[in-house]
C-alpha cells in the first residue's frame, strides 16, 4: 500500500476556501486518484470570498496595525464609528449594562448568539473581538468564522489577544472603528470518487474529509491528516475489492460552516437512501492525544466500537454526539454518521492557528489510528446484514436542531 502519510506533506500549506491554494489543494488530490487509475468527479460551489482591505481601529488617534473585519459585519462610512469603550466579560447581566452608543470590546474570536442577541438590543455601536496568543504580536483571524452570525445591525472588527490585552489595561475612552468588508463570489470544490460493491451495490458507505484550512494555518492536523486517512481507507479497498459500494469524498469550504458537505447533501439528496453509513475523519495522526469515536447514531454503534477497542486493544473514546464536522451534514438527512479524531489535550497540538504544524503528528501515530479505523470499515463491509440501523435517534435529532441553531436548548 502507498505511504499516504505524505498526503499531510504534499497538502502542507494555508488553504483558505475559495482561494487559488484550496484549488492547489483540489488538484493535489486529484491527481493522487487519477494515478491510482480511478474516475473522478469534481463539483463546483460558489461561496462569498473577501477581499483583503484592511479595516482600522484608532484609540487616542493611534491607528492599531492589525485589524479585520468579520465577513458578514455592517459596513460603516470611511470615517468609521466613534464611541466610548466598554469591555464585556461575558454576557452575564452584570458584565452588560449601560452599553448603548458605545464600542465593546470582548475578549473571544467566537461569539454566542445570545451575546449577539443582547448587544443587538442594547444598541451599541460597534464590536471589536479578539483572536491569537497572549504571549506573541501576531493575529490569527478567521474572518469567516463568525458567518453565521447576525452581525448586520453593528461593524464588527478583529484585534489580536495581545492588543486587546492592552487595550483593556489602557481603557481609553474613546475608540473609533472602521469596518469595510468587500464581498465576492468566489469558487469551491468537493472531490468525488467510488467504488463498486461486489455484492452489495446499493448499500453505500461513504467516507469525508475537508481539505480546506483557515486562514495563517497551514493545517497539517486540521485536516490534511484526515485527507490522507481516507485515502489510506480507498487504497486498502483498491487491494481488497469491497462487498458493498464506497464513495469517497474529499469537502471544500468546511471551515466557514459546513459549506461543502451541506451543498453534496443538497444536491444528492435523491441518492441518499443508498448510504449507510457516513466515516468523517477530521484530525487524526496527532502523537500526543487520545483517539475519539464520536457517533451520529443508535447507542449500539458506541457499544460496537468499544468492544472492537477492547478486542483489538486500542484505546478508543467512543460516544454518542454530534460531531462540528462534515459527518453532521450527513446526520441531518438521516444518515448514521461516526467521526474519528485524535483530540489532543490542553497544550498539546492546536487548531485553527499558525501552531497547526506537522511536526506535532507522528507517522506511526497516524498509522496506529489507520489500523483500527481500517478494521471497523472491513467489518461494517463483511458484515452480512449491515449491523448499523438506518435511523438518527431522537435524543440526536434534537443535538442536531440545537447544533444548527433550529431549536434552543433547554435551561435547567
Amino acid at each position: 500500500m502507498k505511504d499516504n502519510y505524505k498526503l499531510i506533506e504534499k497538502l502542507y500549506f494555508e488553504r483558505i476556501c475559495g482561494s487559488e491554494n484550496e484549488h492547489k489543494a483540489r488538484d493535489i488530490i486529484v491527481k493522487e486518484l487519477e494515478d491510482r487509475g480511478l474516475k473522478v468527479e469534481t463539483e463546483e460551489f460558489t461561496i462569498d470570498g473577501l477581499e483583503a482591505k484592511k479595516s482600522k481601529l484608532f484609540v487616542d488617534g493611534k491607528e492599531f496595525s492589525q485589524v479585520v473585519s468579520a465577513v458578514n459585519s455592517m459596513s460603516t462610512s470611511d470615517e468609521g464609528e466613534e464611541g466610548e469603550l466598554a469591555y464585556i466579560s461575558s454576557y452575564m447581566d452584570a458584565s452588560v449594562q449601560d452599553l448603548e452608543g458605545k464600542i465593546c470590546l470582548y475578549h473571544r474570536r467566537y461569539v454566542d448568539e445570545n451575546i449577539i442577541k443582547i448587544l443587538i438590543e442594547k444598541k451599541i455601536k460597534g464590536l471589536i473581538l479578539c483572536s491569537g496568543q497572549i504571549d506573541n504580536e501576531e493575529i490569527e483571524i478567521n474572518p469567516y468564522h463568525s458567518s453565521k452570525d447576525d452581525f448586520s445591525k453593528f461593524p464588527v472588527v478583529f484585534i489580536s489577544f495581545k492588543d486587546g490585552d492592552r487595550l483593556v489595561k489602557q481603557m481609553p475612552k474613546r475608540v473609533r472603528l472602521v469596518s469595510q468588508p468587500i464581498k465576492s463570489e468566489v469558487k469551491s470544490y468537493n472531490i468525488i470518487t467510488k467504488l463498486i460493491g461486489s455484492e452489495k451495490q446499493d448499500e453505500e458507505i461513504v467516507f469525508t474529509a475537508h481539505y480546506d484550512s483557515v486562514p495563517y494555518s497551514k493545517g497539517a492536523y486540521d485536516n490534511a491528516s484526515g485527507c490522507a486517512m481516507i485515502m489510506r481507507i480507498l487504497d486498502y479497498f483498491l487491494e481488497n475489492p469491497p462487498k458493498r459500494t464506497m464513495k469517497f469524498i474529499w469537502f471544500g469550504s468546511e471551515e466557514i460552516g459546513l459549506v461543502g458537505s451541506k451543498k453534496y447533501v443538497e444536491k444528492h439528496e435523491s441518492e441518499l437512501s443508498k448510504i449507510r453509513l457516513c466515516v468523517n475523519v477530521d484530525m487524526i495522526g496527532v502523537t500526543l492525544g487520545t483517539l475519539y469515536a464520536e457517533i451520529t447514531a443508535e447507542k449500539e454503534l458506541v457499544s460496537y466500537v468499544k468492544y472492537l477497542g477492547y478486542e483489538k486493544g486500542v484505546a478508543v473514546e467512543a460516544i454518542q454526539k454530534i460531531y462540528s464536522s462534515d459527518a453532521s451534514s450527513f446526520a441531518d438527512k438521516g444518515v448514521p454518521a461516526i467521526s474519528f479524531i485524535k483530540r489532543s489535550p490542553i497544550g498539546g497540538a492546536q487548531i485553527h492557528s499558525r501552531y497547526d504544524k506537522i511536526e506535532n503528528l507522528s507517522k506511526e501515530s497516524f498509522e496506529n489510528s489507520g489500523e483500527f479505523i481500517n478494521e471497523f470499515v472491513k467489518r461494517m463491509d463483511n458484515s452480512v446484514a449491515f449491523p448499523v440501523l438506518r435511523t438518527i435517534p431522537q435524543n440526536m435529532l434534537d443535538e442536531l436542531d440545537y447544533y444548527y441553531r433550529r431549536k434552543k436548548r433547554p435551561q435547567n
